[in-house]
């Protein structure tokens, strides 16, 4: 049975990003165009200088926000084991399989649970850790098959 992400592809902090980054860009521009243009003298290169942070920030965001994109793949759970992005681990060599809870450490306490991330953990006898979160993936329906197939395995 295969799972896809949840979130897989171009999301909404990657498009915001795209569109800093062209803003940002055109601020840049028009803080070194030539001319006056309303624009005071001193302020030209704070301007530039505020275009170029904007690049910076903004095409760091696109670029690291497609690039963890790229890490989440699908889910493949099989008779004999599960791939995920992390690679293949057969049920023989599982440890253990669980699903914790990320309690941020926080002054304010959470106001709901929707704002809490849990997360699938699978571990190899090796030591390999597969991780899957819960914003990415049906952690819960990716349990009960995996269970139901080591189940059978075991009879």
């Amino acid at each position: 049975m295969t799972f896809t992400p949840d979130n897989g592809g171009l999301n909404s902090t990657t498009l915001w990003a795209t569109a800093g980054l062209v803003v940002a860009l055109g601020v840049f521009v028009w803080g070194l165009l030539p001319g006056e243009r309303g624009i005071p003298k001193a302020l030209k290169p704070v301007i530039s200088m505020l275009g170029f942070v904007g690049i910076l920030v903004a095409g760091s965001t696109v670029f690291f926000s497609a690039w963890a994109d790229r890490k989440i793949g699908p889910v493949q759970v099989s008779d004999t084991g599960i791939e995920t992005p992390y690679g293949e681990a057969l049920y023989a060599n599982i440890r253990k399989v669980s699903v914790e809870k990320d309690n941020p450490t926080s002054i304010f306490p959470a106001t709901s649970d929707a704002d809490i991330a849990s997360f699938l953990l699978i571990e190899e006898i090796s030591g390999k850790t597969h991780v899957l979160s819960s914003e990415n993936y049906p952690i819960q329906e990716i349990l009960g098959v995996m269970r139901k197939q080591m189940e059978t395995l075991e009879k």
